[in-house]
């Protein structure tokens, strides 16, 4: 049995013993499921500070789709969506895409953000108890070292800068710091044309959710379709892709690199 099989049938005797009002060994039991889910998902730190990001990960992956469609109304709770805004339903198509998206860096940082923003606001309130200031006043400094690097093994209070131990050893890291100080940092052009697509499909669709545009660009790549099939579309991109290009040096380079990326997009419409 694997493990997919196996999840479906706890969850199939869960179901079972919380409608004959067994709720502690239901609960052992969806304690059991958290557990397995968990050994089987890559480590991914976000998702485990997260856990209602699991516990939809786990739904997926485990609940019948009712009219070929998954109900997630019960894994996000009225206080989570006042800052994420998550969808009621997953189609049964979309299932592996929305996954992938849950464990994608760049829709966690969109998730910290919202989520940031929200309670930087929050700390505003002067009903707040001192222990829960406190609280998160911690949340907010995470999210914020998440929110700037691509994942959490790169987040700076993870990795404490190393103090030197002799007099060399601190004159070569000064050394090291004057030379990164003026060296250009990468560009993540991957990142770069998903944020610039999203951009131009959402003035295209502005009342389709970020989440919904997110979905889009995954699976069979129904955003960069829509681009391909619209000239219009298309010239609200170049004229985007021609803004960003425009603010390095070697302009040339970023729009190869960018037009690459997109070209490898495109070619599966070109001959259909």
């Amino acid at each position: 049995m694997n493990t997919k099989t196996a999840l479906k049938s706890l969850h199939k005797i869960a179901n079972i013993l919380e409608d004959s009002g067994n709720f502690e060994f239901s609960g052992e039991i969806t304690n059991v499921m958290k557990k397995i889910a968990q050994a089987v998902t890559p480590k991914n730190e976000f998702l485990q500070k997260h856990p209602h990001l699991l516990k939809e990960i786990q739904v997926l992956k485990t609940r019948k789709p009712k009219e070929g469609a998954i109900d997630i109304r019960d894994v996000y709770g009225p206080e989570t969506n006042k800052y994420w805004y998550m969808p009621d339903m997953i189609l049964e198509n979309q299932v592996d895409a929305r996954i992938r998206q849950l464990n994608d860096p760049s829709y966690q940082r969109e998730l910290a953000g919202k989520r940031l923003k929200f309670l930087q606001n929050k700390l505003n309130s002067d009903s707040i108890s001192p222990l829960d200031r406190v609280k998160l006043t911690r949340d907010v400094v995470y999210l914020k070292q998440f929110i700037g690097v691509s994942n959490l093994q790169d987040n700076p209070e993870l990795n404490k800068k190393k103090e030197p131990q002799t007099a060399y050893e601190a004159m070569q890291m000064r050394n090291q710091e004057a030379v990164d100080s003026v060296t250009p940092k990468g560009v993540d052009y991957n990142q770069k044309v998903s944020e610039l697509v999203i951009k131009v499909l959402k003035q295209a669709m502005p009342k389709k959710s970020l989440e919904e545009i997110n979905l889009m660009l995954v699976g069979d790549l129904a955003g960069y379709k829509l681009i391909h099939d619209n000239p219009s579309l298309q010239n609200k991109l170049d004229l985007e892709v021609e803004k960003f290009a425009n603010r390095f040096f070697d302009k040339e380079v970023a729009l190869s690199k960018i037009n690459n990326i997109l070209s490898h997009k495109f070619a599966r419409f070109w001959y259909k």
